[in-house]
């Protein structure tokens, strides 16, 4: 396969290049995907090819345990009864999160109960099956600024 390659304003024939960009022509139209060991992507400014990247998993302990313990709550929502899962599903509603860009959104009965049992894991306190009362935060009534100079 022959790509044409723009480098320091010079056109050049290229198989290969690290982060290369490339014009799409009679040989080469426009590519997506893996093939080997190069990617073939667009963005905004073009098309390009990369070095293919393999995501690297450390496997530590604590990521087994955390996701021993993430499966763990996965089962045991499918144990719970009828109404603990009702509790979990209001208590869902009540809590808000927002998104990356800023929308907000609130949580299934299965978020929250993974996300409070996953906060509990992580704190080493045990974990609940049954929906704890939500409590709002108190009103924030005073707030102290102090300011140094270096």
């Amino acid at each position: 396969m022959e790509l044409r390659c723009i480098h320091g304003g010079i056109q050049r024939e290229t198989a290969y290049n690290k982060g290369m960009k490339y014009l799409p022509g009679l040989m080469v139209g426009e590519l997506s995907g893996s093939a080997g060991n190069t990617t073939a992507s667009r963005n905004r400014n073009g098309a390009f090819l990369r070095t293919r990247v393999m995501p690297v998993n450390p496997n530590t302990a604590l990521q087994s345990a955390v996701r021993a313990n993430l499966q763990g709550n996965a089962q045991n929502w499918k144990a719970l009864t009828d109404a603990q899962r009702a509790g979990w599903t209001a208590l869902g509603l009540l809590i808000v999160r927002s998104d990356s860009l800023g929308r907000t959104y609130t949580l299934t009965g299965l978020q929250a109960y993974i996300s409070i049992n996953q906060t509990l894991f992580q704190l080493g306190v045990a974990q609940v099956s049954s929906a704890p009362a939500y409590t709002s935060p108190a009103n924030l009534l005073t707030v102290a600024v102090t300011a140094t100079s270096v």
